[in-house]
């Protein structure tokens, strides 16, 4: 799945795939825009679940960065952004409603014009489920640590 993730440092997306992308942010969006996701033969519905999920976001905010969500949000609540309040919600969302909450972020960080790690955003969406919530736990740790 590394490739999926390299295919949007590539710069390869023009307007129109971009467009594309942000139709997989819909309930129930066109099977026309899963193009680019099984481009990258994901093994299980969950790969292709958050294969989706990363490129819709892409699709939101294509611009990439080095640092995290936790840690551009961090920098939004620094500067009086009240994003702690939805990066509360984020923290606390289960698998299904993460694509909900992830939007809702992306969102605030778009206005930012700061590029987003998706290296790491996609590694993070990978291991939501993880035991112990150590995906969770780090990013808690990058928003909260002085």
């Amino acid at each position: 799945m590394a490739a999926a993730v390299e295919w949007l440092y590539s710069g390869q997306q023009d307007r129109a795939v971009l467009a594309d992308l942000r139709k997989l942010l819909r309930d129930d969006p066109e099977v026309d825009a899963y193009r680019y996701v099984y481009r990258f033969a994901p093994k299980s519905r969950q790969e292709t679940d958050d294969v989706a999920l990363l490129f819709s976001l892409f699709g939101l905010h294509p611009m990439v960065g080095s640092t995290s969500l936790a840690g551009l949000l961090r920098g939004l609540q620094a500067r009086g952004g009240g994003a702690e309040r939805r990066f509360r919600a984020l923290l606390d969302a289960d698998r299904e409603d993460l694509a909900q909450h992830l939007q809702s972020v992306m969102t605030l960080v778009k206005r930012t014009g700061v590029g987003v790690n998706y290296r790491d955003l996609f590694a993070t969406i990978r291991g939501w489920k993880s035991p112990g919530r150590s995906m969770q736990k780090n990013w808690a740790r990058i928003f909260w640590t002085p």
